[in-house]
């Protein structure tokens, strides 16, 4: 139960938050995943997002309490920043991975970092690329003329 000083969101801005996740899942080129949102009691944090990359599947929950109303911004602020987690989770993935082959071969994980760093420049190299296409790259084809 929400008290005085708590503001409980409603279906609209649940709708809001959605509506913020679509948004930057397209605009940083996320779209091989199958996505859910709605709102969850969350402790401490706006929104939340659990990812699964087997699967592909990414549920985002907007906290249901609040300390005052959020504002447009704010809830899109969240959106972004639980999309962010899904773009980077592969990434996170493919570290974990490394440390379980790591103990697995009895090899101190040092001896893997080249590995890692190279896995992560290519993850980060991905999401510029698609960075680039969406802000620059596709918004110049659109304002230059056809070359035919």
């Amino acid at each position: 139960m929400a008290t005085e000083k708590e503001y409980r969101i409603g279906e609209r801005e649940v709708k809001r938050f959605e509506k913020y996740v679509s948004k930057w899942l397209y605009r940083f080129g996320i779209k091989n995943y199958i996505v859910s949102c709605g709102s969850k009691a969350l402790r401490k944090a706006s929104a939340h997002v659990y990812v699964n990359t087997t699967t592909r599947t990414a549920h985002f929950s907007i906290s249901k309490k609040w300390v005052c109303k959020p504002t447009p911004t704010e809830i899109e602020s969240a959106a972004a920043h639980e999309v962010l987690h899904v773009l980077l989770a592969e990434l996170c993935e493919g570290y974990q991975g490394l440390a379980h082959y790591a103990y697995k071969m009895k090899t101190d994980p040092k001896e893997l970092e080249n590995v890692f760093v190279s896995k992560i420049e290519e993850g980060l190299v991905v999401t510029l690329e698609n960075f680039l296409y969406q802000y620059l790259i596709r918004d110049e084809h659109r304002k230059s003329p056809s070359t035919g």
